[in-house]
């Protein structure tokens, strides 16, 4: 059997890299993407974390804190009233006091997130959990939208104060170089991806075939990567804490995204397949029919 000239072999293999490198800057595309929408971003942080009282796991350790708080301002107050403070951490961790304070709390610890992934120094004055929020609930607004007794309230200082390790070091670490990435090269990965796409379908010789194949390619590549997430995330303690609850929270996003790209691509792939078929059966026939003539 004659072996295929050099040339072709090279263009092939040539076309075949331009795939894979388009299908890793896609990859790494829609990473910077989210770091910058979600990490880097106020509203982005605070959409993503907002929710994080309501997940099961957060909340009954939010409010394992604040009855720990209430118990201890009602040591010296009478027996009914110390009866009350289990029923009342759940209503105060539901109320819109807490709600808001939440949500001011998260604004607060985000700058400081940017902060700490913009500069290494940051990170000698983390405490040695890492990055923790702390949550400042007025207390009179909680007597009043928790029902707390009058004389819970009294003996409460004006704000609880609540203090949770939000995000790791080793969390902390990764969104560095995440954002790393981010602010080198976030206007050049998505025009190199299609560079590089571009590049392949013009060394390609069928070129139809090859644009569904870089369109399988980036789906591949999503996949594994959004396959990559899950398995990460399944591995929390079975008892998980606030910090592996919000980094479930942040990452949502970036899930979200690469699968939406999935979708998109695996589409587009089969759609480019089934085009590129029905042109063979029809429209390639009646070209060679009008060549035969």
């Amino acid at each position: 059997m004659p072996l295929r000239p050099p040339r072709p072999r090279l263009r092939a293999c040539a076309a075949g890299l331009c795939v894979v490198g388009a299908a890793a800057l896609v990859v790494a595309g829609e990473t910077t993407v989210w770091a910058h929408d979600t990490l880097l971003s106020t509203p982005g942080f605070v959409a993503a974390l907002e929710p994080l009282p309501a997940d099961p796991a957060a909340k009954e350790q939010i409010e394992d804190q604040v009855e720990r708080q209430l118990a201890d301002a009602a040591d010296r107050l009478p027996g009914a009233v110390r009866r009350r403070v289990a029923e009342a951490a759940p209503a105060v961790v539901d109320s819109a006091a807490f709600r808001w304070a939440w949500k001011a709390a998260l604004r607060t610890t985000h700058a400081e997130l940017v902060g700490i992934l913009r500069d290494d120094a940051s990170f000698v004055d983390l405490k040695p959990g890492g990055l923790d929020i702390t949550v400042h609930v007025a207390v009179e607004r909680l007597g009043e939208e928790a029902g707390l007794p009058g004389a819970l309230v009294s003996a409460l200082p004006a704000e609880l104060d609540l203090s949770f390790t939000l995000l790791r070091k080793p969390a902390l670490h990764r969104a560095e170089q995440v954002v790393g990435v981010t602010d080198t090269l976030s206007g050049v990965l998505f025009p190199a991806a299609a560079g590089l796409g571009v590049a392949g379908l013009l060394l390609a010789r069928r070129r139809v075939r090859a644009l569904a194949v870089e369109l399988g390619a980036v789906a591949v590549a999503v996949g594994a990567v959004r396959l990559v997430i899950a398995l990460a995330l399944s591995t929390a303690p079975p008892r998980p804490a606030v910090a592996d609850v919000a980094v479930d929270g942040l990452t949502r996003p970036l899930a979200g995204g690469l699968v939406t790209v999935l979708a998109v691509s695996a589409v587009a792939s089969g759609v480019v397949v089934a085009a590129g078929v029905a042109w063979s059966r029809h429209g390639g026939g009646a070209v060679r029919r009008l060549g035969a003539r």
